[in-house]
């Protein structure tokens, strides 16, 4: 039984040696142009031989792996071994290259979070008012009121608005009402802080004074009827015009009287004298306006 083991074994090496001599020959031998239309591709022959080859290949390695240490059975002092044979087959590379695909690298994704600091504006902003001051009097209706606050804030005075300069400076004109006015305003900046201001004008309006014309009053006038009288008692009549429903009066040392102009503006008044006779007097008519005319008067003796 050992020999013909061995034997298979010899004959399995000699199959083996032909088809990779087969191989090689037919990878050495460049294919025959059978004609215009058709050729035999070179590739087709490479992988039969590649075939052929590694199945060669693959028959001597599972007999030389079977028989390198065989021990003959029956024979325990002979060692027969069987050299395994190396055969190298060379392979042509294929016309197109197989793309390379390159190896991302990895990469870890860092989030790094930036802390973001928000100032908040907390701070009401200054409003100061400059013109006019607590308990000024003003003559006038219109005023001016102005003033300063933060630049770039907003001054407001119930429902009217100042007008605010880049540099904060400010002003408005109100309209007052008599007595005093109590002016709130009210600066607000861009983030919404409010302050307040107030002051306390007045307001006075001139007095006027009214002069009445004075009416104009009738032209006065007074006249004497006698200057001299002899008669017991010695008198005399005085007449004339004057602002009707005014008084007119008569004035003498030693005799007087007093008449009303009538509607029709005249007026007329007797007026006796307790005088000596022969003395010269004078006697002075005047109405109740400032206006006077002086007459003489003389008591003669009869006769």
């Amino acid at each position: 039984m050992s020999v013909d083991f061995e034997t298979r074994a010899r004959s399995a090496g000699a199959a083996v040696k032909s088809a990779v001599a087969e191989a090689d020959l037919q990878l050495a031998t460049p294919p025959t142009r059978r004609g215009a239309a058709t050729q035999r591709q070179p590739v087709a022959h490479l992988g039969w031989a590649l075939s052929g080859a590694a199945l060669a290949v693959a028959v001597l390695v599972s007999v030389s792996g079977l028989f390198d240490t065989e021990v003959v059975a029956g024979d325990s002092s002979t060692e027969t071994s069987v050299p395994a044979t190396a055969t190298t087959v060379t392979t042509t590379p294929t016309t197109q290259p197989v793309p390379v695909v390159p190896i991302e690298p990895s990469t870890t994704e860092t989030t790094v979070e930036q802390a973001t600091t928000t100032t908040v504006d907390a701070v009401a902003p200054i409003i100061e008012i400059l013109s006019p001051v607590d308990g000024q009097v003003f003559e006038e209706e219109t005023i001016t009121f102005s003033g300063i606050t933060e630049p770039g804030a907003s001054v407001l005075a119930g429902p009217y608005r100042a007008t605010v300069e880049s540099d904060g400076s400010w002003s408005i004109k109100l309209v007052l009402s008599e007595g005093e006015n109590r002016a709130v305003f009210t600066a607000v900046d861009a983030a919404g802080n409010q302050a307040t201001a107030v002051v306390t004008p007045i307001y006075q309006p001139p007095v006027t004074t009214t002069t009445k014309p004075k009416p104009e009053v009738a032209a006065f006038t007074a006249n004497a009827t006698w200057i001299e009288c002899s008669s017991e008692p010695p008198f005399d009549e005085y007449y004339g015009s004057g602002q009707p429903g005014s008084w007119v009066e008569v004035i003498s040392e030693y005799g007087s009287g007093e008449a009303i102009v009538g509607a029709d503006g005249k007026w007329y008044l007797k007026v006796t004298f307790d005088v000596p006779r022969g003395k010269r007097i004078e006697v002075k008519v005047k109405d109740q306006y400032g206006r006077a005319e002086w007459f003489p008067f003389v008591a003669v003796e009869p006769g």
